[in-house]
């Protein structure tokens, strides 16, 4: 999702290292309370076109008799909204343009039948819908 909404990006950005030069790590303010850091640091990164590269990890099993912290559905919650909030500050002509598309699809898909009605009947049956619409 991060790569659609900037153009850009990583495969994974929620795992593997962060190396971080002395400015940027200086300059980085976080609001981040849990896994939505990786989220800001990777955003941060994008928007001031620092260099990132990316190494394949392997994966495998989680050693016996330990837990993870990750809450999958909490945390990913956090982590889309840490993205939608990023965007609003970063990019918010494409972030309130989409949300302007969105309303204009429902309201077109609310207000065009009212029209067609109104065009070969004359009459209005549904008024909260021309309103709406």
């Amino acid at each position: 999702m991060v790569a659609w909404l900037y153009g850009k990006g990583c495969a994974d950005i929620l795992s593997g290292y962060r190396a971080l030069s002395r400015p940027f790590a200086k300059s980085f303010l976080s609001l981040a309370t849990g896994f939505e850091i990786e989220t800001e640091i990777t955003v941060q990164a994008l928007q001031l076109q620092l260099p990132i590269d990316e190494m394949v990890t392997p994966y495998s099993a989680r050693p016996a008799g330990t837990a993870s912290k990750l809450r999958t559905y909490h945390d990913g919650f956090w982590i889309l909204v840490s993205i939608f909030l990023l965007l609003k500050h970063h990019r918010p002509f494409l972030m309130f343009g989409i949300i302007a598309l969105i309303a204009a699809l429902v309201s077109l898909t609310i207000g065009v039948p009212t029209v067609v009605e109104f065009v070969e009947t004359g009459l209005v049956s549904r008024i909260p819908s021309a309103v709406l619409g």
